[in-house]
């Protein structure tokens, strides 16, 4: 089942660079760009599938493995994917003779939404995301930020086939809401969830 799994989320992530040339070195592997959009996915499973595509050397520690991430990117390089996944789990990203590990920064249980923590009524943690979104309908563009960071994301019906166009690299989701709202002169609003441009 885990190779089944493994298999399928392989599908949605690609690589732009050519295939990895037989005296590739980490360097080339870091440097490798990733699209991809998971959502809910173990740690280990998610560094698994860019170690494959990339060839880059990566882990992260055991007790981090088990860790459900949600990891919405473009074009990214490889290192600053996982160093954006670090970040968002409170962990960071180490290197040791070519090879990288994403180890905690302090106690698990404090920081790190667990699969029954991200079951709870608690709003989802704020996440940074890389967009790159043209001539969109604001409505289409509130549901990609809803799916890439997992927080309650909406617009008011007014707005919500207006045509933006919006891109940002590694910003927190507030910021890239203030940034679409400018756009319409419109605002946004905190909810109990998330957030809402009116």
């Amino acid at each position: 089942m885990k190779k089944i799994t493994l298999m399928l989320l392989s599908l949605v992530l690609f690589c732009s660079a050519p295939a990895m040339a037989s005296a590739g070195s980490q360097n080339d592997a870091q440097a490798r760009f990733v699209t991809m959009d998971f959502k809910n996915v173990s740690l280990s499973q998610t560094i698994n599938v860019i170690v494959r595509s990339t060839g880059i050397n990566a882990s992260c520690t055991e007790t981090l493995g088990p860790v459900k991430v949600s990891v919405c990117v473009k074009n990214m390089q490889a290192l600053d994917v996982l160093k954006l996944i670090a970040r968002m789990i409170d962990a960071r990203v180490v290197e040791k003779d070519g090879a990288y590990l994403i180890e905690e920064t302090r106690e698990l249980g404090a920081v790190l939404a667990t699969e029954e923590g991200a079951s709870s009524s608690k709003a989802p943690a704020v996440l940074n995301l890389t967009l790159d979104l043209k001539n969109l309908s604001l409505g289409s563009v509130v549901k990609i930020i809803s799916r890439c960071s997992g927080a309650e994301v909406g617009c008011s019906d007014e707005l919500s086939d207006q045509k933006i166009t919006v891109s940002a690299k590694d910003q927190p989701v507030k910021s890239v809401l203030d940034l679409i709202a400018s756009q319409l002169v419109a605002k946004v609003v905190k909810t109990s969830t998330g957030y809402r441009i009116e």
